[in-house]
């Protein structure tokens, strides 16, 4: 049988490094939301472009079509309803990137959390989703009318 001993070293780096160190993490995840929250945003007005090129390719289709088209009254008026919504989404994305980045400069916690810069930023964002959802509603729509030439 064999004696195995372990040796461990354990360094105590006193009150104050502690404190620098969680200071230091928290500054690090303020960092890290910030960056996450704009490359969010980010992304959200790519797919809203990307979303609004593709209605386009479908409202000249349809334009291309329309007397092959039966329903071409209701997707003309769904594709304008859809553009309509995309392009008020994306001033509300631009403008709650624009909040988010002029938010995040404040190394004060209390200002960042004040009801009248707090509140508009959660309604922009709740806005926001519901013109995505309504998007995503219409653009099925889109898809279950559109039919193609023979």
């Amino acid at each position: 049988m064999s004696n195995v001993t372990e040796t461990r070293l354990e360094i105590d780096d006193g009150p104050e490094d502690k404190k620098s160190r969680n200071l230091l993490s928290r500054s690090m995840s303020k960092v890290s939301n910030v960056t996450y929250n704009a490359k969010k945003t980010m992304a959200q007005g790519m797919m809203d472009i990307a979303l609004l090129t593709a209605n386009a390719n479908q409202l000249r289709y349809i334009l291309e079509f329309r007397h092959k088209s039966t329903n071409f009254v209701i997707l003309l008026i769904l594709i304008a309803c859809s553009l309509i919504l995309q392009v008020l989404v994306g001033i509300m994305l631009i403008f709650k990137g624009h909040l988010d980045f002029k938010g995040s400069g404040s190394t004060d916690d209390s200002s960042n959390n004040t009801p009248s810069r707090k509140i508009p930023n959660d309604q922009l964002n709740n806005y926001v989703v519901l013109g995505v959802f309504l998007i995503t509603v219409i653009n099925i729509f889109i898809a279950a009318f559109t039919t193609a030439p023979t």
